[in-house]
C-alpha cells in the first residue's frame, strides 16, 4: 500500500491486480475523503491503513479509525468496479 496522501491504488495497478487473481478491498473513509480501492487481505489492508494514519498523525491509535471514525473495510468481488465506474 502506498503511504502518500492518496492510500488509493490507481486503475492500472487494480486491473493488473484483477488479472492475478489478487484481493481488493473497498476502504470507506466516511466524510474524511474519497473511497479507496486497495490491493490485499483484508488484514493485511487493515494494517496498512492503521499504518498509514498513525504515521501521518491522523489518529492516536489505529482502532480509532474503525470505532471512533467509522470508516468500515470489506472485501470486494472485482465485478463492483463496473459497477462503481458507471456510477461515477
Amino acid at each position: 500500500m502506498k503511504t502518500t496522501d492518496s492510500k488509493s491504488h490507481t486503475e492500472q495497478e487494480i486491473r493488473s491486480a484483477i488479472r492475478q487473481g489478487k484481493t481488493l478491498c473497498h476502504l470507506d473513509s466516511g466524510n474524511s475523503g474519497n473511497d479507496d480501492i486497495l490491493i490485499g487481505g483484508e488484514s493485511e489492508v487493515r494494517a496498512d491503513v492503521e499504518g498509514w494514519a498513525l504515521s501521518c498523525g491522523y489518529c492516536e491509535d489505529g482502532s480509532d479509525l474503525w470505532e471512533g471514525q467509522g470508516w468500515t473495510l470489506r472485501v470486494m468481488d472485482p465485478s463492483e468496479l463496473d459497477d462503481l465506474e458507471a456510477g461515477a
